[in-house]
């Protein structure tokens, strides 16, 4: 397993990023503000996780990702799903309904 210490962990900032990016949109969608935080806070914890989640995954499974604090069983399976298919429903389907900014 590589470390935040040696190299940046690329599955960790790939879903990160995507549920930075979801808890943004939710939030200018004025969702519930516990699906904004869960978000937030699983983006921060994977940003800063000094394990790979796609290596603690396939080495332990949906218990390895569920044991990791702030990541619950719902967003243990978004990540599975990005590990196995490289996309993530809920990302493509908040981020379709997001307002579209103006230029």
């Amino acid at each position: 397993m590589v470390s935040n210490n040696d190299k940046p962990l690329g599955t960790n900032k790939i879903i990160s990023d995507m549920f930075s990016q979801m808890a943004d949109a939710l939030a200018s969608q004025r969702d519930l503000p516990f699906k904004i935080l869960a978000y937030r806070k699983a983006a921060k914890v994977l940003a800063d996780y000094p394990i790979d989640v796609e290596e603690a995954y396939k080495k332990g499974g949906l218990k390895a990702l569920t044991a990791i604090p702030g990541i619950g069983a719902a967003l243990s399976k978004k990540i599975v799903e990005f590990i196995e298919t490289g996309r993530m429903k809920k990302y493509d389907e908040v981020m379709s309904q997001r307002p579209k900014s103006k230029i």
